[in-house]
């Protein structure tokens, strides 16, 4: 499997991300993952966040996925289990981070840990009219980063070169996709996301004691610190 190399040059990022050694053939388990999928325009994405099923074979035949939907009009949280190396619309696989320190597949993407992580970006409210450059499953999807950097699941430097880094992937990878050749995935973003070291000496001292309890405590002790909200409804833990 391709690595690949530390912060390279902002400049390199408008290349093929192959050249920079981060395209992979298959996917790992404990990660977590964005995913982009075919929004019916050459730069129209959905975004989602994507977890594996390591029990099930290849990587990413099986997994759940985490995104917000626009039915009848009203914004909501769906969390389903999806094939992604077999669906026809994925476009791009962006890994972002290993989350195995959160326990098995079924602890990562249990009600101890991402889920009520999620269940925490606010969406607007029924019957609300949202203009779409206001909400979608873009700022949903950054507003997600920083309640998951906040949690200490990962860390984000920069949520919109984060953005610009995932787009650029998206672009690059829509040339294969447009070709009817599928998906691409990538090991890494550049410099504005690292993944979080989840050896006990680097994980900050308020999680330090013990790594594995329950991240809806930490989710609740750590708060929101993060500055971004790309659409103003990044809010409070919401119940259930």
């Amino acid at each position: 499997m391709a690595e690949c190399s530390d912060s390279p040059p902002i400049a390199e990022a408008s290349q093929d991300a192959s050249q920079d050694g981060c395209v992979v053939s298959e996917l790992e388990p404990n990660r977590l993952y964005a995913v982009l999928t075919y929004g019916g325009d050459l730069a129209a994405w959905n975004w989602a966040f994507y977890v594996p099923n390591p029990s099930v074979t290849p990587i990413g035949a099986s997994g759940t996925m985490f995104h917000v939907i626009n039915s009848s009009s009203e914004w909501t949280l769906e969390v389903t289990t999806k094939d992604i190396v077999s669906s026809p619309l994925a476009v791009a696989i962006v890994l972002l981070g290993d989350v195995g320190f959160l326990g098995n597949y079924e602890d990562i993407v249990g009600q101890d840990s991402l889920l009520p992580m999620f269940k925490a970006v606010a969406v607007p409210a029924s019957g609300s009219a949202i203009h779409p450059a206001e909400f979608s499953s873009r700022t949903w999807f950054l507003d997600a980063i920083c309640v998951l950097h906040d949690c200490g699941v990962v860390t984000c430097d920069d949520v919109w070169l984060l953005e610009r880094e995932i787009r650029r992937f998206a672009f690059t990878a829509m040339d294969k996709y447009m070709q009817n050749r599928g998906w691409t995935a990538y090991k890494r973003i550049s410099f504005a996301f690292r993944h979080l070291d989840t050896t006990p000496s680097s994980v900050p001292s308020l999680l330090s004691e013990n790594l594995r309890f329950s991240s809806i405590d930490r989710f609740f002790m750590t708060g929101f610190g993060c500055s971004y909200s790309s659409s103003g409804f990044l809010g409070a833990a919401q119940q259930g």
